[in-house]
Order: structure tokens, then sequence, then C-alpha cells
């Protein structure tokens, strides 16, 4: 009887089914999210629209969002979400001074947009500035960086690595090429990476790089600077001397201001001692 009365129930929703109109149920269709445009400056080129250098493309949007927060919170900024996607209001209030700044970002690029200020002597029509405003920024990037290299699972890291050739040095054995030995190999690149940019990050600016197997770093102060890269691959790595004034460079004598090399010691232990913390 039970059976019947089941057999009865299904066939009157089956007839039901296919007397009614067929009802096709589509699911909305997600907004498509676009990269953020630039600011239109009022002059071209002047510190309303300034790029990021630290990080190279693919960038992880969600990773750079968190760190972004975190390192702007740390330095004292109130964060908010912007209105338009991957952007970041930030301002910061004193009894001396205010601003109010935006960080735009993409997986190809992020810069940052200056929006508004009081008592920093901001003209964008003549490219002005408290000269402070540059160094908040380098000091914001340096902590978003930290911070994106920490969150960052180590299998991504090497998303554009090709192996480095070894530049031809104008005398053989000089300071050029200087090879370390202090981690065996063979060398994790991806764990090398963040030792060697988390490292370089507290001595030096790190400068953008088309290969994630090259680390571009400067020193700049007010009577000198150097350039100088770290290459790395499974098999090794080594810092390459690339540009320098007042450090009496001679590649061709092997001469160049002694603090060059201790510059190069410090860092080599910094990158061994946070390779083998990872």
């Amino acid at each position: 009887m039970r059976k019947l009365i089941l057999l009865l129930f299904l066939f009157l929703i089956v007839t039901g089914l296919q007397a009614a109109d067929v009802v096709v149920i589509t699911r909305p269709q997600a907004a498509v999210i676009q990269k953020p445009a630039k600011k239109q400056q009022v002059s071209p080129g002047n510190f309303e629209v300034i790029l990021g250098t630290a990080l190279h493309a693919p960038i992880d949007t969600a990773i750079f969002r968190k760190a972004a927060i975190e390192g702007a919170s740390t330095l004292g900024y109130q964060v908010s979400l912007g209105s338009a996607p991957n952007t970041l209001n930030l301002s910061i209030r004193s009894a001396l001074y205010s601003l109010d700044m935006r960080i735009c970002f993409w997986t190809d690029e992020y810069w940052y947009e200056y929006i508004g200020s009081d008592n920093l002597g901001a003209d964008p029509s003549k490219n002005r500035i408290i000269y402070k405003y540059n160094s908040w920024l380098k000091n914001l990037e340096k902590r978003i960086l930290q911070n994106y290299l920490s969150m960052q699972p180590l299998k991504q890291i090497q998303a554009t690595a090709t192996k480095p050739v070894k530049k031809k040095q104008m005398a053989p054995g000089n300071f050029e090429v200087i090879t370390s030995e202090s981690i065996p190999r063979p060398i994790n690149m991806a764990r090398f990476s963040r030792a060697a940019t988390t490292a370089a990050l507290t001595m030096f600016q790190v400068l953008p790089s088309d290969n994630s197997s090259v680390i571009r770093l400067r020193l700049e102060r007010r009577n000198f600077f150097v350039e100088f890269n770290i290459c790395f691959w499974n098999d090794g790595y080594w810092y390459e001397y690339v540009d320098s004034s007042n450090l009496d460079a001679d590649p061709v004598n092997n001469k160049i201001h002694r603090n060059y090399f201790r510059w190069i010691e410090k860092l080599d232990k910094r990158i061994e001692k946070n390779y083998f913390k990872l």
C-alpha cells in the first residue's frame, strides 16, 4: 500500500512538472574587479603618484592588502578600505600636521597616491612637499615588503626566476664578483630569496628586478652611493658590484673602499642567520 502511494505521488510530481512552464535559474554574475585607475596629477611626474619598487609582478593582491594594512597600522596610520577595490585609504593626524593618502595595488604594480595634507608645504603644481614625505613612503614600503615576504608561501616566491649569468670581471678574482660559501648546496631558492631580501632591507634600498633570482640593492648617503646585486641559484650565490661614486672603485686594480667588503660581510651573515631560521 505504501509503495502504491509513493508511486502515485511521484507520478503527480512528474506530470505536474511537465505541465508547468520550465523556469531556468541562473546565478548572478560576480562583479568584475578592475585595476584601480591612477590619479590624474596636477603636474605630470610629481609626488601625487609614486610607484612602489620593492615588489615585482606577479603580486598576490590578497597578501599585499594584509601586508599593507598591518604595515601602515604599525606606523600609526588610520587605515580603511578605499571606495574602489584594491585601494586602501591612509590618514595620520598630529597637533602639527595631517596627511591623507591612498595605496593602490594590482597584480602587476602598486603605487602611493597623495590626497591632501595640512602644514606639509604641499604644492602639486610645483612638485613641492616636505622632504620627510619621501622618507615616510620609504619606511611604509619597507614595512609592507617585510610583511608581504613573511606572509607569502615559500613556493610562490620564485615565480619569475631564471639562472643569473656571472658578470665578466675586468680582472679575474676582483671585487666585482664575490662568491659566498656560507650556505650549503643545494640552496632552497625560495627560502634564500626571503632570507636575503629581509636581511637586505635592514641595510639597503631594494630596487625593482625583472629576475627574482637577482636582488638589486642600493646604499646612498650624502657623499656616496653604491649599487650591487645578490645573484643566486640552487648551486650557489654571489654578490655582483654594479656602480658607485666616491668609493675609489678601480676594478682593473681590484681596489675599492674597505667599507664595501664590510657591508658585504655583514649582509652575508644576516642572510645566513635568516636562512636557517626559516
